[in-house]
C-alpha cells in the first residue's frame, strides 16, 4: 500500500486483519447448505448491513467484478477465469469475471453483469445480485474495483465460453475446498513482503486481488448466520 494517499490506504487496510486471519474449519453439513435459498437471503442481509469500504471518490475510474457463487455438478462452488496469456497487463492472472464500467452501465452491478456475460457467456438474467463487497484499488492505482457478489444458480461449465483475447480458460472450485484451512496459505508478496492469502487445491492457485477479495468474503461468511445450523 506504499505510495497511496493516506486516506485510501486506510480504507484498503480496513479489512486487512480479517483477510489474513487463519481460516477456521467449517463442518461439511454447513458448507453443503451455504447456498440454500434461506442462506442466500442471509448472505444478502449480511452484505446490506455491513459497513463497506467505498473508494469511488478517491480514484478516477471504476470497475466491477463478479464474485460468482453457484452450484457446479450440484456442489456449492465459485467460478474463476484465467486471463488470456497475451494481454499486456494481468496476463495469465486468475480472476473473477468483470471489467471497467462504461457509459452504458447504469451502475457498478450492471457493469459486472455485462462484463461477465461478455467474458464467459454467463447470461446476466441468470444472476441474482446479493450485494457489494469492499472496494479494492487496481495495480495502476487509478481504478476502484467493486466486487459484486452474485448467485448464478446451477452452472454447466461446458456451456460457458471464454471470450477469445480476454479469457484463456474458466474453472470452478468448490466452497468445501476454498474453506478448507489446509488449502489456504498466507504468503508474502515478492514486492513489499506483504502477507497475502492464496487458495490451493484447484486447477490453478488463486492469488492476488482475487484471493484478497475471496478471503475477506469467506471469512465473514463463516461468521454470519448463514454458517449456523
Amino acid at each position: 500500500m506504499a505510495g497511496l494517499p493516506a486516506r485510501l490506504a486506510l480504507l484498503m487496510g480496513k479489512s486487512y486483519p480479517s483477510v489474513i486471519r487463519a481460516a477456521r474449519p467449517v463442518q461439511p453439513e454447513i458448507v453443503s447448505q451455504l447456498l440454500s435459498a434461506t442462506n442466500l437471503d442471509k448472505i444478502e442481509a449480511m452484505l446490506a448491513s455491513r459497513p463497506r469500504a467505498d473508494l469511488t471518490t478517491l480514484v478516477p475510474r471504476r470497475a466491477g467484478i463478479l464474485l460468482p457463487l453457484c452450484f457446479v455438478d450440484n456442489v456449492p462452488s465459485v467460478i474463476f477465469t484465467v486471463k488470456d496469456y497475451n494481454l499486456r497487463s494481468h496476463a495469465g492472472d486468475v480472476s473473477f469475471p468483470g471489467g471497467r464500467m462504461d457509459e452504458t452501465d447504469k451502475d457498478i452491478q450492471e457493469a459486472a453483469l455485462r462484463e461477465t456475460e461478455e467474458e464467459i457467456a454467463l447470461p446476466r438474467t441468470q444472476i441474482r445480485i446479493l450485494g457489494l463487497w469492499d472496494d479494492m484499488v487496481s495495480k495502476s492505482k487509478d481504478t476502484a474495483v467493486t466486487p459484486v457478489v452474485g448467485y448464478c444458480g446451477h452452472v454447466d461449465l461446458t456451456k460457458l465460453v471464454p471470450n477469445p483475447g480476454e479469457v484463456h480458460s474458466i474453472f470452478a472450485m468448490s466452497l468445501a475446498t476454498l474453506l478448507d484451512p489446509a488449502k489456504r496459505q498466507i504468503k508474502s508478496t515478492r514486492t513489499g513482503n506483504v502477507p497475502m492469502p492464496t487458495f490451493e487445491g484447484g486447477p490453478e492457485v488463486v492469488w492476488g486481488l482475487t484471493a484478497y477479495v475471496l478471503a475477506g468474503f469467506l471469512n465473514e461468511l463463516v461468521d454470519s448466520p448463514a454458517a449456523r445450523l
